[in-house]
């Protein structure tokens, strides 16, 4: 009687890499493990989805619950620390793949408000150039800006796209700084969305670190040599072109 068997498994197939949860080095609690932060990178954006799923900065649901609702504050300084950590991810990810010659590279990144907020700044320009002064709702009883989901002026500022990642960690350890100042209470309602690519497709120039040293600072990168440091600069610090969100709303000259 003949029965039946499985294939035999393919010995050369590359091991799927493990998605573990980073609140500890050795978290034991079977939870199952949850993206922590997706929200601030596009969540189920074109781009965002591109991304992997080991590349994620994974929270088990204990842990993710233990850190989001124990210390509202504590929390917001954590959230920090992981985009911070998940840029850095992501950037390692396609600094591998441009070694490899295959697969999707970061080309830049780009700063935008969530949509929430975009609706919400030009309801208050609408507001402000009917009635010519801002009203009562328009602050301090604005509830994002009670809550602390409000975008301020410095960061509404650098909205654009273009960004190099050491760009978008600067920006993000201004937030860090923000938050362990008290000046915010958490992250406003902002999204780091990655350009992402074929590598046959990336332009010439497209920022990747291909001879670069990582640090245990996941904002500094060291150059292997000097001449690498000036070309990555002169591909990097490029103006930037800025969005308005309020520029369709602005008034004729």
């Amino acid at each position: 009687m003949e029965t039946s068997s499985s294939p035999p498994a393919d010995d050369n197939a590359p091991a799927k890499p493990e998605i573990k949860c980073l609140y500890t080095k050795a978290c034991d609690t079977g939870s199952q493990p949850r993206k922590a932060i997706s929200h601030i990178f596009g969540r189920n954006k074109m781009c965002t989805r591109m991304i992997p799923q080991h590349v994620w900065v994974h929270f088990c649901r204990k842990h993710y619950q233990r850190s989001r609702y124990r210390n509202a504050q504590e929390y917001a300084k954590v959230q920090c620390e992981l985009v911070e950590k998940q840029v850095a991810r992501v950037q390692s990810w396609s600094d591998d793949n441009r070694r490899a010659g295959q697969g999707d590279v970061v080309v830049d990144w780009s700063l935008s408000m969530r949509k929430r907020e975009q609706t919400r700044v030009q309801e208050q320009a609408h507001k402000k150039r009917t009635s010519g002064q801002e009203s009562e709702d328009d602050t301090g009883m604005d509830r994002a800006v009670l809550n602390g989901t409000a975008v301020p002026d410095w960061l509404r500022n650098k909205v654009g796209d273009g960004y190099s990642t050491d760009e978008i960690q600067q920006i993000v350890l201004r937030l860090k700084e923000e938050v362990e100042q008290n000046n915010m209470s958490q992250i406003p309602d902002i999204e780091i969305l990655p350009n992402i690519t074929d590598i046959q497709d990336a332009p010439i120039g497209a920022p990747s670190l291909p001879e670069m040293l990582y640090v245990p600072n996941p904002n500094l990168y060291l150059a292997a040599s000097t001449s690498q440091l000036t070309i990555y600069l002169k591909m990097n610090y490029e103006p930037h072109q800025q969005k308005n969100v309020d520029e369709s709303m602005a008034s004729p000259h």
